[in-house]
């Protein structure tokens, strides 16, 4: 059986709608996130309750989309969903597309490796997350602390992220 893990994006497609992200969340590394509370920094606030119902109902079904025919674990589908949802703003969007291809390669080969070892969502897509930091690289090896890239370099989890699951 073939899964389809992600969707590559082609730059010329989406050029013509896109979207901008609300100022992040800070995120405290000694409380654990949910996956909920990532995704809600990921688009403005709609403006009524029935473009907040459609922007749910949008959410949700990217997300079973990641989950189901992607395989991303659950425990970040919702967030994914969320982070293709808008371009942060102060990011290229050339940037952003990179992002999401990099965590869709992440979460093939390492997605559930990612979720046992206790990796939160905001580890893989906080502004300073590791989607973001991958640039195009990719990730060899993975622990509880960190993930070492193809390119060399290692990106460390938050420092107490790993702490605070543990209590």
């Amino acid at each position: 059986m073939i899964l389809m893990a992600y969707r590559r994006f082609k730059i010329a497609e989406s050029r013509s709608t896109l979207a901008t992200l609300a100022t992040l969340a800070t995120v405290d590394p000694a409380t654990p996130q949910s996956v909920a509370t990532v995704a809600s920094v990921a688009d403005p606030q709609p403006k009524s309750a029935f473009c907040e119902a459609e922007w749910e109902l949008k959410l949700e079904e990217r997300a079973a989309m990641a989950e189901i025919e992607g395989g991303v674990p659950p425990v970040f589908a919702l967030a994914f969903a969320a982070f293709q949802m808008g371009c942060p703003a102060g990011r290229a969007i050339e940037e952003w597309h990179l992002a999401i291809d990099d965590a869709g390669r992440f979460f093939d080969s390492f997605g559930r490796e990612a979720a046992a070892l206790g990796w939160y969502s905001a580890d893989l897509f906080a502004a300073d997350g590791l989607a973001w930091a991958l640039k195009g690289a990719a990730v060899v090896s993975l622990t509880e602390t960190a993930a070492i890239l193809s390119d060399g370099r290692v990106f460390r989890r938050q420092a107490g992220a790993a702490e605070a699951r543990k209590r």
